[in-house]
């Protein structure tokens, strides 16, 4: 007889993120540090986005060179997020309380995979959203656990990864997507309303590259604790749609 399908408590993630994200420790917040916070502040600093003045043909042919221009860094800095991400899933997820180097050297076993999934996400995500848009959030809820479900549990094969978060997102996509939309969109808005403060703040106070620079620092700090949320929250939703337990152990990798 097949058992009954487990429903995504919102309340129950969101008590696991306030968990994870009191007990997270220092390991969580070097990794972010120098994955996530040091490239964002890199890019704020010497590659900033151009200042769209519309949205118009002109417009997007602009965003388009400067992307064109600077794809290299920018997907050094992608591929930088990424492993330190997959780094975090792996501290957050082996209860075995791995080490920095420890988690670091299980994102580098499996890094390959990481970012082939990644890119087999995000051209399903892509392909939903130019399907009128609606299928494309409602795979965002569908494939929110793969990269989690790929390093807790070992998979080094992309596709397996992507099914298993089908698997476990079974009759849960909107719910799923829902919880992820409220939170980020609340984190921006929030982050947003920090920004706009402070950096009114600091422009009463300093000018010229100090003031730039400290806009920058506080830009680039708002996107690594923005980022760490949902890492946080992706890990939150997998842990109890995968019925994780405290002495749950990631299996080995195949041919390991």
């Amino acid at each position: 007889m097949a058992s009954a399908m487990k429903l995504l408590s919102w309340d129950a993630a969101w008590q696991d993120v306030v968990l994870m994200a009191r007990a997270g420790g220092a390991n969580v917040l070097v990794i972010a540090g120098v994955f996530y916070l040091l490239p964002t502040l890199a890019i704020e600093l010497w590659l900033p986005l151009p200042q769209l003045k519309s949205l118009d043909w002109d417009g997007i042919r602009q965003l388009n060179d400067f992307l064109v221009e600077n794809a290299p860094l920018l997907l050094v800095t992608t591929l930088a997020g990424w492993f330190g991400t997959a780094a975090i899933y792996r501290l957050l997820l082996d209860n075995r309380r791995p080490t920095v180097g420890e988690a670091l050297k299980a994102a580098t076993a499996l890094f390959i995979s990481v970012v082939l999934l990644n890119w087999l996400t995000g051209f399903a995500l892509l392909l939903g959203l130019f399907a009128f848009i609606i299928p494309g959030i409602y795979l965002l809820g569908r494939t929110a656990v793969a990269v989690p479900a790929l390093m807790a549990e070992n998979i080094p094969n992309p596709i397996a990864a992507f099914n298993r978060s089908l698997e476990l997102t079974r009759g849960n996509g909107w719910r799923t997507v829902g919880l992820i939309l409220i939170v980020v969109v609340v984190a921006e808005i929030a982050s947003s309303a920090v920004q706009f403060v402070v950096g009114i703040l600091v422009g009463a106070v300093t000018s010229g590259e100090v003031e730039r620079g400290l806009i920058a620092l506080l830009a680039a700090g708002l996107t690594t604790l923005q980022g760490l949320l949902f890492v946080v929250l992706s890990t939150a939703i997998y842990r109890q749609l995968a019925d994780f337990h405290p002495s749950a152990r990631p299996r080995p990798a195949a041919g390991s």
